[in-house]
Order: structure tokens, then C-alpha cells, then sequence
């Protein structure tokens, strides 16, 4: 009994911790960074403290990746939790974690959560959110990606991932915040992410920066 209780208090404050982070303003100045160096360092980080050691990890680090504007160590964060995502899905398959230059296609536009309004003639930017980006076509930039061998996400939940809450992790192993917290740091550093099958079989996680301009 002890230790149901104890596990419930665990879950309950990583519940807490997770909506924290959600709801905090950043308010550091976006800063130069390479990707591949936040691409490294994260898979580096993950590989020393074991978290890899139950599927067939890769590195994929294309050369010439431009710099982009945005906040290092969150951007690490967001690609950490991506990838023991894809870690928790691929169970025992393949991981890959890599970044190469991109020119931005139209069609992958931030997702949208349920509770936006819809669009208006005079529309009022909602409190605390941040605004999404962006792109026309060919914007040069550098895309992150986290490609895994699981099962994948259907066409319908490549949407409702990035909501508060929803999770389809079995009730008790996440807390369906997650990836809404990527998506908030990636949206407030100016970037877009978004989920595609993967060539592996699963699910393909990609984040994109516009290039910095001098």
C-alpha cells in the first residue's frame, strides 16, 4: 500500500512540475545557436545516462546546418523529451536524432490546439500564448528531427498530440503535457514543429528554425 501511495505522489508531481513549466514565461533574449551542437549534446547527454541503452540509437548531423535564433538549453530540453518519447515508443527499434539544413515546404503548419477559436474578422491574440510561425516556401532554415520504429501516431492524433493533457500512453505512465510544453518552447522560440510518418516505420518528430539573419 505504501508504495502505491508513493508511486501516486510521484505521478502527481511530475503532473505538477509538468504544468509549471507550461505555464512559465520565458523571458531570456533568443540567442545564436547551431543545431547541431543542441542535436549532439542532447543524444551525448541521453547516451551517458544510459537512456538509450534499450533501442538501436543513431546519430544523423548533416554538415553546413546554419545558425538559428533561439534559447539553447531549452531547445536541448525539448529535443530530450522528444527522444525518450521515442524511446518509450520504439521499445527496442530504432532511434534516430539528427539535423541538416531545410528549405521550409508549405503544408507543415504549428498544430493547432482544440481550444483555439476559430478564425475572425477582428481576431484578439489570447493571453499567455504564444504566437506560431509562419513560413513561405523555400525559407531557409535547419530542421531537427527524431524518427523511431514504434508504432507511429495515426493521421488523426498528429494534431491532438501537442494538447495539454492527451496523452495514449497507458493511464499512469505520462502525463499528457510533454509535448505540449515542446511545442509552447519551440513556438515562443520562433520555430514550428510537427509529426510525419517516419521511413523507420513510426513516427518522424521535426522542429524547424529559420536561418538567423546577420
Amino acid at each position: 500500500m505504501i508504495g502505491g501511495l508513493t508511486r501516486e505522489l510521484d505521478r502527481i508531481d511530475r503532473i505538477v512540475r509538468s504544468l509549471l513549466d507550461y505555464a512559465r514565461p520565458q523571458e531570456e533574449a533568443l540567442e545564436l545557436v547551431q543545431p547541431s551542437d543542441i542535436v549532439q549534446g542532447a543524444f551525448t547527454l541521453l547516451e551517458a545516462q544510459g537512456a538509450l541503452k534499450t533501442v538501436r540509437p543513431s546519430l544523423d548531423v548533416a554538415h553546413g546546418v546554419p545558425l538559428i535564433r533561439a534559447r539553447a538549453h531549452l531547445l536541448e530540453q525539448a529535443l530530450v523529451n522528444i527522444v525518450l518519447n521515442a524511446v518509450d515508443a520504439a521499445q527496442g527499434a530504432a532511434v534516430v536524432v539528427g539535423v541538416r539544413r531545410w528549405a521550409y515546404e508549405p503544408g507543415h503548419a504549428a498544430p493547432r490546439r482544440a481550444v483555439d477559436p476559430p478564425p475572425t474578422l477582428f481576431p484578439r491574440e489570447p493571453a499567455r500564448r504564444p504566437a506560431r510561425a509562419e513560413f513561405a516556401a523555400g525559407v531557409p532554415g535547419a530542421l531537427l528531427f527524431v524518427a523511431d520504429a514504434g508504432p507511429g501516431v495515426p493521421p488523426e492524433d498528429r494534431e491532438k498530440i501537442f494538447e495539454p493533457f492527451y496523452t495514449t500512453k497507458a493511464p499512469g505512465r505520462g502525463t499528457g503535457l510533454g509535448l505540449a510544453i515542446v511545442a509552447r518552447a519551440v513556438h515562443e522560440m520562433g520555430g514550428v514543429v510537427w509529426v510525419d510518418p517516419a521511413r523507420e516505420g513510426g513516427a518522424a518528430f521535426k522542429l524547424f528554425f529559420p536561418a538567423a539573419t546577420p
